[in-house]
């Protein structure tokens, strides 16, 4: 893995935490915390299924859904 790959795991992970920990964040809040880096990892965790984007500059966890039978 290089050093590259290693750097975008980490913002993800610190982005994920922060949305995670405040129930939610604005894209402002994001890059206010962790930085303009931060919001070049959104698309990627949206696409993931990690983040939800609710709306335009607004995301929420994804929280895992276990389905009982």
């Amino acid at each position: 893995m290089n050093s590259q790959t290693s750097w975008g795991i980490a913002i993800r992970g610190k982005v994920v935490t922060f949305v995670r920990e405040n129930n939610g964040a604005t894209t402002k809040e994001i890059r206010e915390k962790i930085g303009n880096e931060a919001i070049g990892q959104l698309a990627r965790l949206v696409e993931t299924g990690q983040l939800i984007r609710v709306r335009r500059g607004y995301y929420e966890f994804q929280s895992v859904r276990v389905k009982v039978k």
